[in-house]
């Protein structure tokens, strides 16, 4: 149930590409750009993601397991841990864990993820503080599979990628990018389901 009142959403594939509630998408990353912005007199890079997996599976069982955050070390290779430091709500919310994330690149990342809103089975957002701070959105959207897109938009707090961010920003993305296809294909295992589409 929708608590919007609106229709669930729905998807469709076109050709390889992804027709969400009437929006082409591609099928995996399609959204890629680094913002570089001053705080506080520091450069600081801001990256924007928008990642797309289509799997062939029920959406409950999808929604589920992207919701067991303590989880996704057992499928998601780049996911080194996650610690639950504060239990949420019954549905999640306020739940807080501690990710420590290791990346193609030689460097790791931890940082804390705070769930702020949960709509079974549609969305789970949350909020990240740490070597990354802002928000990471999961949208779920049932139809010729489930397309599961997740929108991430954060900037670094490590001094060290703050400096390089303008010219690192392309290894940077292409990590972020090999990492997503590693957890489309983790989570598509994980349910003995198909991986319909990725890049």
């Amino acid at each position: 149930m929708v608590r919007s009142g609106r229709a669930p959403p729905t998807s469709r594939i076109l050709d390889g590409w992804l027709l969400v509630d009437g929006v082409v998408l591609r099928a995996s990353l399609v959204l890629r750009r680094t913002v570089p912005t001053e705080r506080r007199g520091v450069l600081v890079a801001e990256y924007q993601f928008l990642t797309t997996w289509c799997i062939d599976a029920p959406i409950e069982a999808i929604f589920d397991v992207l919701h067991d955050s303590p989880g996704y070390p057992r499928w998601w290779k780049g996911v080194v841990s996650v610690e639950v430091v504060e239990e949420g709500d019954e549905i999640g919310v306020g739940e807080l864990d501690h990710f420590t994330w290791r990346s193609v690149l030689p460097y790791s990342l931890g940082f804390d993820l705070r769930v702020t809103q949960v709509k079974r089975p549609y969305l789970i957002e949350g909020y990240a503080s740490g070597e990354l701070e802002g928000v990471g959105t999961w949208r779920l959207y049932e139809g010729e599979g489930v397309a599961v897109v997740y929108d991430w938009r954060v900037r670094t707090t490590k001094r060290w990628m703050n400096v390089l961010g303008p010219l690192a920003s392309p290894a940077f993305s292409w990590n972020h990018d090999v990492v997503m296809r590693q957890g489309g294909k983790g989570l598509a295992a994980e349910l003995g389901a198909t991986l319909l589409l990725h890049d």
